[in-house]
């Protein structure tokens, strides 16, 4: 969470707390996605909310179309930890 904190959904947790998944918001969510799969790395994404919801809804349509999750449940490894979060942040779809 830290190390993904300009992203993160929720910035902090607890230290009991370990989530199957990390949720995290970024623009050009579907270029990050892309070349997360290039890299192997499968992030789900949710929330399809088009012709759902009305368009009034400015806020959750936008959060539908930047959030994702970054798989990390209790079976990674500290260093499958720091190859996602490194390959998340080194995407080229993110401005250098």
């Amino acid at each position: 969470a830290e190390r993904l904190a300009e992203f993160a959904i929720y910035i902090e947790l607890p230290d009991y707390v370990v989530p199957l998944a990390f949720p995290v918001r970024v623009k050009e969510r579907d270029r990050v996605v892309q070349d997360l799969r290039s890299r192997e790395i499968f992030p789900p994404i949710h929330w399809p909310i088009k012709n759902i919801v009305p368009n009034d809804f400015y806020h959750s349509h936008r959060l539908s179309i930047e959030i994702m999750s970054l798989l990390c449940d209790q079976r990674y490894l500290s260093r499958d930890i720091s190859r996602l979060i490194h390959e998340f942040k080194s995407s080229k779809s993110f401005p250098t």
